[in-house]
């Protein structure tokens, strides 16, 4: 009975806030990503808010870029929405596309448990998960922009369609024959603007 009333009086609602308050305080880079999906999955728009500001302001460190270790600290706990979300940001802080491109193949690894973030290391069951995964978040990645080595080892691995050779080709061919690097704005996050 007396449970029963605690039940009745108890409001979480302070509780809630003061969680969220110190969420807001100690967050970083490293872990913004998965606090950002616990967020999301738990109704908390201004912690959400707040963590995809500060990963779209620190990819690198988001998407933990320097860390050498294949055990990355909570990218696996970062859901598609939330990785979706951050490469439709229309400025995230990396220095170039090909470090976008390695922070996702880090998330995928990360999501499979792999030792390595090198696709080409992975074996073929990783590589068809791997492949449904990048599909969900490609149409948000410039491919044409990463490094020559970077596509030619997810082409390999089949992680992209045959098809994208072309596009990338076909960039690279006008960036060499006017001797400058694509013009293209440095993200293009919306696919139909990125086929000019």
């Amino acid at each position: 009975e007396n449970l029963g009333q605690l039940d009745r009086t108890f409001d979480p609602a302070p509780l809630l806030k003061s969680v969220c308050d110190q969420l807001l305080a100690s967050t970083v880079p490293e872990t913004s990503l998965t606090l950002h999906t616990f967020a999301m999955d738990n109704h908390f728009p201004t912690l959400a808010e707040h963590c995809m500001r500060m990963a779209s302001q620190n990819t690198d460190r988001a998407l933990q870029l320097y860390f050498q270790s294949p055990k990355l600290v909570g990218l696996d706990r970062v859901s598609v929405e939330t990785m979706t979300e951050l490469l439709q940001q229309e400025r995230l802080g990396v220095s170039c596309e090909s470090d976008v491109w390695e922070g996702v193949l880090r998330w995928i690894s990360a999501c499979l448990h792999l030792d390595s973030f090198s696709p080409g290391d992975w074996d073929p069951q990783h590589c068809d998960v791997g492949r449904q995964m990048l599909e969900r978040v490609q149409p948000f990645l410039y491919i044409p922009l990463i490094s020559p080595d970077q596509f030619l080892e997810a082409l390999s691995a089949h992680l992209l369609p045959l098809e994208s050779a072309m596009e990338f080709s076909r960039v690279a061919a006008e960036a060499k024959g006017s001797g400058q690097p694509p013009e293209h704005p440095f993200r293009l996050f919306a696919p139909p603007a990125r086929r000019k």
